[in-house]
């Protein structure tokens, strides 16, 4: 039983410790593809702004366990993928499984987004979290959190085709 265990530890300890330099830069395979600008990221760039479409009912942030999608009602527990920024008028990108940093500040989003090798230097993998960011915002989420909770972000569901 012994040997079992430090055997799916070791498994697990080698899956963790993948880079985030060297982490794939495609889409999740059982999430909607985006814009791919870093490690497993999944972004509302996929469709050109103004796509239409319908939007949420209540656009929500969560961590990499939730689906994502068209939220139609308050008993949907999906996370947005088609999220913009009001404020900057960027899209918001999302790294399923990542967390950002402590130290990361509103000058080092304005100065390196959208360049996905300069994000990843603030990213730490952590499984089970998500980590979104404009241009001028960011967070990490674990749990499902509908935007309308934090009046700092100005964050939007930008519709779903």
């Amino acid at each position: 039983m012994a040997d079992e265990e430090d055997d799916l530890d070791a498994l697990l300890n080698d899956l963790l410790s993948v880079d985030v330099q060297e982490a794939s830069l495609s889409p999740l395979s059982k999430r909607p593809p985006v814009e791919s600008l870093s490690p497993v990221a999944r972004d509302s760039g996929a469709f050109p702004v103004g796509a239409g479409g319908e939007k949420c009912f209540k656009a929500s942030l969560g961590g990499s366990e939730f689906s994502v999608g068209l939220s139609l009602s308050s008993r949907d527990k999906k996370v947005c993928d088609r999220l913009r920024c009001t404020s900057c008028d960027f899209r918001v990108t999302c790294f399923s499984n990542y967390k950002w940093a402590d130290d990361c500040d509103y000058m080092f989003f304005r100065n390196v987004y959208p360049d996905s090798k300069q994000l990843a230097k603030k990213l730490t993998r952590e499984i089970g979290s998500s980590a979104y960011a404009c241009q001028c915002s960011w967070r990490n989420a674990t749990e499902l959190l509908p935007i309308v909770t934090d009046p700092s972000l100005k964050w939007v569901c930008s519709g779903h085709i």
